[in-house]
């Protein structure tokens, strides 16, 4: 997964850049000056926080008046913290989605702030040209060749 996690941030980056958004990557936050001092300066409404994996302090948090918003890229609880999408693949996960989630001190509070999306995956599905097959029928068409092959 190295050439997603280089190839992602050049898309926002350079999306950004055309846009005239700024996009920052502090790496730590708690104790630190200069981003608070940044954050009062702008006065967001609101701050979007992804693949962050770091806590946000109070005094942080504090700054917008609609708050943090994390999403997170799975169902939350499940696959929580870092390579969500990697877990849910290889887990051959049947559902998954993203978390929006209002962000407080604590750091796993998934309660009745968070919005979840499924999404479908395609644990099972395989693709045969011209029809999707269900991972019951690929099994079953694997087997019927192996039994063809041994007569």
């Amino acid at each position: 997964m190295i050439g997603i996690s280089i190839f992602l941030p050049l898309i926002v980056y350079g999306i950004s850049e055309t846009l005239n958004i700024e996009v920052r990557t502090p790496h730590r936050l708690k104790n630190n000056k200069e981003e608070e001092i940044f954050l009062k300066k702008i006065n967001p409404s609101l701050i979007i926080v992804v693949s962050y994996g770091q806590l946000i302090p109070k005094n942080l948090l504090e700054i917008p008046k609609n708050g943090f918003i994390n999403v997170h890229a799975s169902l939350l609880p499940k696959w929580r913290g870092a390579a969500p999408i990697q877990r849910a693949i290889m887990n051959l996960d049947g559902k998954t989605g993203i978390s929006i989630i209002k962000l407080n001190e604590n750091l796993d509070d998934y309660g009745a702030q968070t919005k979840r999306i499924k999404l479908p995956t395609a644990k099972d599905l395989r693709f045969k040209p011209g029809k999707w097959k269900t991972m019951e029928e690929h099994s079953a068409w694997k087997k019927a060749l192996q039994s063809k092959k041994k007569k």
